[in-house]
């Protein structure tokens, strides 16, 4: 009678048959084979799969396997019966990659095989696959303005934020440029974590520490609303950061707000409504003055009340009441706006008695 023959000799071999490279953030696949090169079948098999920091397994399935994952960082697979006729046999183990693992890292996987079946040769050698990790992050930069309208000669607050949407941390630093419209001065810039200079009405702030995924960071820029703001203004923002940015549309952002124009000011209407010199407003504009003149109540026969107005050629308006009645002087004055100021305009009553 022939011996019963029990040895078996087993084999294992592993890839990465899923995202390579991958980026943090994001999942990959491990493909692991089991040989059995016999003679006989093998009895109680174990596969360990041991997974690198940074690497999470979240399923593992194979024909014949029962397998568990555990927190991720080994998965044990197991069957009771491994016969030729079954070999070669694969596993498929799923991972996901950490968020935070840093762009340019390698990261590695090992599965060993045993059984408890005599292996001549003794259990063979670890396989070995490994998986590059790539960076990526989708930053997205969002800009507001505080108030408005903004009036010229008044200071003005835009805001800046933005956030990382993933896949991957964004190690930073992050940069963001700023143009400040024509009609704003740069004051200062400021927020947690930032920091910021301006060259001219370029703005540029940097933020060190980088951004988790969905974390966010922002600042403030107060600017002067000058000459030349009016009747809007349009603030665009780049943001940019050493690591591919999966979504390039977001990564600029423009704000606008309505800005209005300075008052004109002059020097005030005299006490009484005699003589009103040819001026001009504080702004160099030419006020034109215009007089209405009603008597307040009906004259008896024969009383009369009325205003005598004189214009001069430099524009020196002169009024005397006559009559006995009273009369209600009405004084009006205008000037042109620029696009600076608005246009001027000021009314006065004045009750007179001749």
């Amino acid at each position: 009678m022939d011996p019963v023959v029990s040895e078996v000799q087993l084999g294992i071999a592993k890839k990465t048959t899923g995202a390579n490279p991958v980026t943090a953030g994001q999942s990959t696949e491990f493909t692991i084979t089991v040989s059995n090169f016999g003679p006989a079948k093998a009895k109680n098999v174990v596969v360990v799969d041991q997974l690198e920091a940074g690497l999470r397994a979240t399923s593992a399935t194979g024909p014949g396997w029962s397998c568990d994952v555990g927190t991720g960082t080994t998965v044990t697979c197991t069957r009771a019966n491994f016969p030729l006729s079954a070999s070669p046999s694969d596993i498929i183990v799923k991972a996901d990659v950490d968020k935070s693992v840093p762009g340019g890292t390698t990261l590695k996987n090992v599965a060993t095989v045993t059984t408890t079946s005599p292996q001549p040769g003794g259990n063979p050698d670890p396989a070995t696959s490994t998986v590059d990790v790539v960076a990526k992050s989708d930053l997205a930069i969002f800009k507001t303005h505080n108030g408005g309208p903004w009036t010229i000669g008044k200071k003005g607050t835009w805001n800046v934020r933005v956030v990382n949407n993933g896949p991957s941390d964004n190690p930073g630093p992050i940069t963001v440029v700023d143009n400040l419209p024509r009609g704003n001065e740069f004051l200062s810039a400021s927020g947690d974590g930032w920091s910021c200079s301006a060259a001219g009405r370029t703005v540029t702030c940097l933020y060190g520490a980088g951004l988790l995924v969905g974390q966010e960071a922002g600042f403030s820029i107060r600017v002067n609303v000058v000459n030349g703001a009016a009747p809007e203004v349009v603030n665009p923002a780049e943001v940019t950061s050493p690591i591919e940015d999966t979504d390039p549309s977001n990564n600029t952002a423009t704000d606008r707000v309505r800005v209005l124009r300075q008052k004109q000011t002059a020097d005030k209407l005299p006490p009484k409504p005699k003589v009103f010199p040819a001026r001009k407003t504080d702004q160099g504009q030419k006020i034109r003055t215009k007089v209405r003149c009603r008597t307040l109540k009906s004259s008896a026969a024969g009383e009369v009340s009325f205003c005598k107005i004189t214009r001069k050629k430099n524009g020196t308006v002169k009024v005397k009441v006559v009559g006995t009645r009273k009369v209600k002087v009405t004084v009006i004055q205008r000037a042109k706006g620029t696009k600076n100021y608005r246009a001027f305009k000021r009314v006065k009553t004045y009750i007179v008695r001749p």
